[in-house]
């Protein structure tokens, strides 16, 4: 599991911010959310919560990776990315491209693992 905060600053200073809660064993995106246009105290308040002092700073192309090839590889297999994903992805940039390829591995060697 990964919890995921991508923050995107506005030009007064505050931020918008979409939080993953992602599986990459099987389901993908289990859970998501945003805040919009939050202070900076406010976002530190969540990643302090969130993380318990144990969120490290990642790339972005880590996360978007992390994100898009764990919603990918659950539909691959037959499991549906939770309905709130399709309004915070908008939050990150467009699946193209751009955006450098990074090889994670999904699953449990390449399968889908899921503990209820």
């Amino acid at each position: 599991m990964a919890s995921i905060i991508v923050a995107r600053k506005h030009n007064n200073g505050n931020f918008t911010i979409g939080i993953y809660l992602v599986d990459l064993f099987a389901l993908g995106t289990k859970d998501t959310y945003f805040q919009f246009n939050i202070q900076l105290r406010e976002l530190d308040e969540i990643i302090e919560k969130m993380g318990n002092g144990q969120m490290i700073k990642a790339g972005y192309a880590l996360v978007h990776n992390i994100i898009y090839g764990a919603n990918a590889f659950a539909e691959d297999n037959g499991f549906r990315v939770y309905k709130d994903f399709s309004v915070t992805q908008f939050i990150l940039e467009e699946d193209t491209e751009d955006i450098e390829l990074i090889e994670i591995e999904f699953g449990n060697s390449g399968k889908p693992f899921l503990i209820q």
